[in-house]
């Protein structure tokens, strides 16, 4: 398209309409869930006990589904309460509540995470924290951004400087798995946080607010957007072997690349 002073306008790519669809509506999802933050709870569980869903998790999670459908009614939708929705010309990952126990308990540290994947690729991804207003987002080659501040993973480079981040499965023995883990780094790092939120983790790691975090047993929607941000920050990711970290998988850990190497070290319990 050409303007009349003869300068060209590029169309929007499908990533831009993407990654515009995503933030509009991970800011109204959030929203939503920040409007009923204070209500009483309808909690059940799924996978086991310990694994809360609240009412609200189907709520915005039918909120997005909806707006999706209606921008890109042909696409493959990956949702973590109502699975996959089949189709065709790209996937969406979507996380409605990221931090259920920590909502449904008063604690404000919980998300909305949506991510889209085209061609194998992860083009776009959202994260929105909806207490502290803030928009996190990246587009692939473009840069990873908290509201309109780029983002860069932090430079530290020693473990006893650092401040790495974790969570825990719900199911025991990868939990106890991970306990090890938690007490290995607590000795040789100045501190291990656990927040309850996947997402807004990675969110901290790709600002350099966490110097690296690693987790287990984790899903494609919890990680999906989340990967993107850290990638665009310049992040390394792999598995606990040091391989690619991959949606599907259950291992991840990331950090900037001197920081990564030294985590991945105490994971595999080298010296």
């Amino acid at each position: 398209m050409f303007l009349s002073g003869g300068s060209s306008v590029a169309m929007p790519t499908l990533s831009d309409r993407a990654l515009a669809v995503a933030r509009r509506v991970a800011r109204q999802a959030g929203r939503l869930l920040h409007s009923r933050e204070k209500d009483r709870r309808e909690i059940s569980f799924k996978g086991g006990k310990g694994n809360l869903v609240t009412e609200m998790d189907h709520a915005s999670e039918e909120l997005i589904l909806s707006a999706l459908r209606r921008s890109f009614p042909d696409h493959e939708i990956v949702a973590e309460e109502s699975g996959c929705h089949k189709g065709k010309g790209g996937r969406w990952y979507v996380d409605p509540l990221d931090g259920t126990t920590n909502y449904a308990h008063g604690l404000p540290i919980y998300s909305v995470s949506i991510a889209f994947e085209y061609r194998g690729r992860l083009e776009a991804g959202v994260i929105y924290h909806p207490s502290l207003d803030d928009l996190w987002w990246a587009q692939r080659g473009k840069g990873a951004f908290r509201n309109r501040t780029r983002l860069k993973v932090s430079s530290t480079t020693t473990l006893g400087e650092s401040l790495v981040c974790t969570g825990f499965p719900y199911a025991m023995k990868p939990k106890l798995h991970n306990l090890k883990y938690f007490g290995d780094f607590m000795r040789k790092t100045r501190a291990v946080r656990r927040l309850g939120s996947a997402a807004l983790d990675l969110c901290w790691t790709s600002a350099g607010v966490y110097d690296g975090f690693w987790e287990m047993g984790l899903s494609p929607w919890d990680v999906a957007a989340g990967i993107l941000l850290c990638q665009e920050a310049g992040a390394t990711i792999s598995d606990f072997e040091g391989g690619p970290a991959h949606l599907d998988g259950r291992e991840i850990l990331v950090a900037n690349r001197d920081l990564h190497r030294i985590m991945l070290a105490v994971l595999q319990g080298r010296p």
